[in-house]
């Protein structure tokens, strides 16, 4: 992966100290099971900006970035890549992640 390259992508399409993002796809089954759980934690972290995008629908994107699988997520904090995976998470496991990080860091 690209980090820098990535990095500076996102972030030219945040407002937030805290973004993540899902890459995903309209035909991915594990990305219609997870975009609920991403919802429903966005309504819960309010300072955390949630950004989604569908690889399909930007040309070049997924070998540019090197996306090899979806859903693949993101968390950034101040411009930097704190944390990413590819494939499901659940609920718990992400609640978990924002946690802690966003804690840690506000």
């Amino acid at each position: 992966m690209k980090e820098k390259e990535i990095t500076d992508f996102f972030n030219q399409q945040s407002t937030s100290n805290w973004v993540f993002v899902e890459i995903y796809s309209t035909w991915c089954p594990h990305c219609k099971m997870i975009r609920p759980l991403l919802e429903e934690l966005e309504e819960a972290y309010s300072t955390v900006q949630f950004i989604y995008y569908n690889m399909d629908t930007i040309p070049g994107f997924p070998k540019k970035y090197e996306i090899e699988s979806v859903p693949t997520l993101f968390l950034f904090h101040d411009h930097s890549l704190i944390w990413h995976h590819s494939g499901f998470l659940s609920y718990e496991e992400l609640d978990e992640l924002l946690r802690a990080n966003v804690a840690l860091k506000d």
